[in-house]
């Protein structure tokens, strides 16, 4: 159960840029909070442990959006000399969870029998869905200039060659 959320995970960050590049920014954070959320309560729902695997799954790909994006976003909000302290603040957050003094097995493995751990994630992602909704301004220089549509043909062939070299054996 926790390795189909970090798979799905680790397979949508390096496709969050090309589908940021598609989407926006905005939209890909929003739909990512969205995804994450419902796939929350689809976990807490779950009656069977495929039903929670497959719920896993999409809260992977809900998280794997959220990161890099909001990464992006926090960047792009500051002016280049305050980068520095904008990621400290965002690090720092991550401090002091249980998740990362918990040995990695102690996280899957109370979650059959504790599925409305999962309703937790309810609140906040609507929160943060309407705090996005509202408070968040997105400045539109890049999208609309000659270089992204170069980048945009460059930015296949990466994605092409790993998966040709996965399946190369």
């Amino acid at each position: 159960m926790l390795t189909s959320y970090l798979v799905s995970n680790a397979i949508m960050i390096p496709a969050t840029s090309w589908i940021a590049g598609r989407l926006g920014r905005k939209r890909l954070l929003i739909a990512s909070i969205v995804l994450f959320t419902v796939a929350s309560l689809f976990c807490g729902l779950a009656v069977n442990m495929p039903m929670l695997i497959l719920a896993r799954i999409l809260q992977g790909v809900g998280g794997g959006g959220m990161q890099p994006i909001a990464q992006a976003i926090l960047l792009e909000s500051f002016p280049p000399r305050e980068h520095g302290t904008a990621m400290a603040v965002y690090r720092h957050r991550h401090r002091g969870r249980a998740s990362h003094r918990a040995p990695p097995w102690a996280a899957g493995s109370p979650t059959p029998i504790l599925g409305w751990i999962f309703y937790i994630n309810l609140p906040v992602g609507v929160l943060a869905l309407f705090l996005v909704g509202m408070l968040l301004k997105i400045r539109r220089t890049f999208a609309h200039s000659p270089r992204r549509h170069r980048l945009r043909r460059l930015r296949l062939y990466g994605p092409v060659a790993r998966l040709a070299a996965a399946h190369a054996r």
